[in-house]
């Protein structure tokens, strides 16, 4: 297993099931905050805080992927006692002693619905990201329309244009 979830040689299913579940429910915390980070970098057109924002996404991506891995290899070293059960993490849970099975069975639940926040707000900074650049276009099309038409006969008797106009942005 990862740096998150260490194997300590035959370690029962269930302190590892737990410690995996409880790294997973921590990491999609971690990326709900990192998420309303980057919608308020967003909200403020703070490209600093946006970048940051999706730097630390990134990084608590790998570790989810990592702990997914985790996983994989949990279900594969204990799939046998599923019977033919779809290989999840609530029906490893199921295997275990009943006071163990509700603290997995809990955790998962809470992993389930951070998944679905997680879901939602990407859902949310994905369509406030493409409202902005569409903002950001607009302006952009605006400018260049008020420097690329001087609306004045050209050589050739039509209406001819300036050229190239830029625009330093900074931020």
């Amino acid at each position: 297993m990862s740096a998150r979830t260490p194997t300590r040689g035959a370690e029962p299913l269930g302190p590892r099931l737990e410690r995996l579940l409880a790294a997973f429910v921590e990491e999609h915390a971690r990326m709900e905050g990192f998420l309303a980070a980057q919608r308020e970098a967003l909200r403020t057109a703070d490209a600093g805080g946006v970048s940051e924002a999706t730097r630390r996404q990134r990084e608590c991506a790998s570790r989810i992927a990592a702990l997914e891995q985790d996983r994989r290899e949990l279900v594969a070293l204990h799939a046998g006692g599923l019977r033919g059960e779809t290989p999840t993490l609530s029906n490893l849970a199921r295997l275990l002693d009943p006071v163990a099975r509700e603290r997995c069975l809990a955790l998962a639940a809470e992993l389930r619905a951070s998944m679905g926040r997680v879901a939602r707000e990407s859902g949310v900074v994905r369509q406030a990201t493409r409202s902005l650049l569409s903002h950001v276009h607009g302006v952009m099309a605006q400018v260049g329309r008020c420097f690329g038409d001087p609306g004045t006969y050209g050589a050739r008797g039509s209406v001819g244009t300036a050229g190239a106009a830029t625009l330093d942005v900074v931020h």
